[in-house]
């Protein structure tokens, strides 16, 4: 008999034990699914270390004429040092190492200018719009205008919380070539902006925000190289044929990632920009439109990173502005996940400040940010043109949820929604296809519904999922492999089958 109770009290532990982790990985899911990754060391306020710089644009002048690509190269060269040595000294007010790119006549006018912030103050510029005005015969001085610097200045307050600030700066720039260094004699400001005009949102912008409401898509990956393979192993022919069995199975829409990386990081990586203008190109050849998702794989939210993210906004937003596959733009992935990884107050003022950099570029297509968590839909809502969210929780929290949402007036999507289908064990074998048939349904009707767009978490299932991106629990990463509505062969599933009738 006391063998006996010894067995059940045995299996009673190991059934506790077993629905604890069952629980445990359940509440993780929605941090390990998608194209954030999360396994980077929590990043601290840092020093002053610089790898970013800002891009340099020139233009056109009737001056330009006499100097050389050598020469202006090397004049902007050392106007970056010399923002660089001055930001720096700035945030350590150290000012020993200005000699090298000022004229000591200027140090001393920009250190009595700093003293009265008498602390620590974080800048950065994030573009110089460069315009000569002036090269002597003996090519030794150039005078140039730099117009609307954005100068982004960022202050820690006592309570470990962030000010932000940015203005937009005119200045006239004498640079004087002295024992082969360029250095900087006069730095005068002739106009100084807390803000710069924009265009108002133009009649397309408006048509593709009302196009959001109609989205019913889902975010791709290529089967064979998804996450971290997707475009160092880019392939013409694949991205061919799964677009147009995407539209085939009856979507409008698809949702790709850009990690900041892949495409460049002091300078726009062109060979990959060909590979997205292939995908863009081909998704309008099947009437399908295509919802990027910025700087995945993120480099961090100080900000000495923000000149690297701006020169990709900027990039971006211009070169696709006309493209009529584009739809819209989502800022970031799942920044509510950063928050973890991260410190929240960089990540938060990083989003203040992109998400009105953007607002200042682009006025065709609608801005969006996919939160996580459903209950952090509501952080910048009245900033973004419409509202995404992930959710791989109770369908039922999606329409109590509406309510709290209504009052910022804002369309709003599912941007990511799925279940798994594996046989995985540490879910009791209870991921069916039947039920992840069931889930998606019941997400698809509940959206219709309330008249929200909706993208289906995945389109493939995939033979692999790294640790790299979801950490280093196998369950989880056996999850991910199986969220498709094809399977590994490629052939539907009972979802795709059933969603088949909502298309």
């Amino acid at each position: 008999m006391i063998s006996g109770a010894k067995s059940y009290l045995y299996l009673i532990l190991s059934l506790v034990l077993m629905c604890i982790m069952i629980w445990l990985s359940s509440s993780l899911i929605v941090y390990f699914k998608s194209g954030a990754e999360q396994d980077q060391p929590r990043l601290l306020r840092s020093q002053y270390v610089i790898d970013d710089l800002p891009e340099v644009k020139w233009t056109e002048s009737k001056e330009q004429d006499v100097w050389t690509d050598f020469i202006r190269d090397e004049v902007a060269k050392s106007y970056l040092q010399s923002w660089k040595v001055l930001n720096q000294a700035h945030w350590t007010l150290d000012w020993s190492k200005m000699d090298r790119f000022f004229d000591e006549a200027l140090i001393e006018k920009l250190k009595e200018s700093a003293r009265v912030e008498a602390q620590s103050l974080k800048r950065v510029c994030l573009q110089h719009n460069l315009s000569l005005k002036h090269l002597s015969l003996d090519l030794t001085v150039a005078v140039f205008e730099d117009l609307a610097v954005p100068l982004i200045q960022e202050l820690v307050l006592p309570d470990g919380s962030l000010v932000s600030s940015t203005v937009y700066l005119d200045l006239q720039v004498k640079m004087v070539l002295q024992d082969g260094q360029w250095k900087v004699y006069n730095w005068h400001t002739l106009d100084q902006k807390l803000d710069v005009s924009k265009s108002a949102k133009d009649t397309l912008f408006y048509n593709n925000l009302n196009l959001v409401s109609q989205i019913k898509g889902v975010n791709y990956y290529p089967q064979k190289t998804p996450w971290r393979d997707f475009w160092t192993h880019y392939d013409d022919n694949v991205i061919e044929k799964d677009l147009a069995r995407v539209k085939e199975l009856g979507f409008n829409t698809v949702r790709i990632f850009l990690p900041i990386l892949d495409f460049g990081r002091n300078k726009i990586d062109l060979s990959k920009v060909k590979d997205l203008d292939h995908f863009m190109n081909t998704a309008l050849t099947h009437d399908l439109m295509v919802v990027p998702t910025l700087f995945d794989f993120p480099i961090g939210f100080d900000l000495w990173h923000y000149p690297s993210y701006y020169r990709q906004l900027y990039f971006f937003t211009e070169r696709y502005k006309d493209h009529t596959a584009l739809l819209a733009w989502n800022l970031k992935n799942e920044p509510d996940i950063d928050f973890l990884y991260h410190d929240r107050e960089s990540v938060i003022s990083w989003l203040k400040t992109f998400i009105h950099h953007y607002h200042q570029l682009n006025n065709t297509h609608p801005l969006t940010i996919g939160w996580a968590n459903i209950e952090n839909t509501k952080f910048f809502a009245d900033d973004l043109d419409y509202l995404s969210f992930h959710h791989y929780r109770d369908v039922d929290e999606i329409g109590e949820y509406m309510e709290i949402l209504e009052p910022y007036n804002r369309k709003i999507v599912i941007e990511e929604f799925g279940f798994p289908s594996g046989n995985n064990p540490v879910r009791l074998f209870m991921n069916t296809e039947a039920k992840q048939s069931a889930h998606i349904n019941k997400v698809v009707q509940l959206a219709k519904n309330h008249n929200l767009g909706w993208m289906v978490w995945t389109l493939y299932d995939y033979d692999q999922a790294p640790r790299s991106v979801f950490g280093w629990k196998p369950w989880i990463r056996k999850d991910q492999k199986h969220f498709g509505l094809l399977n590994k062969n490629g052939n539907p599933k009972k979802a795709m089958l059933n969603l088949s009738d909502q298309l």
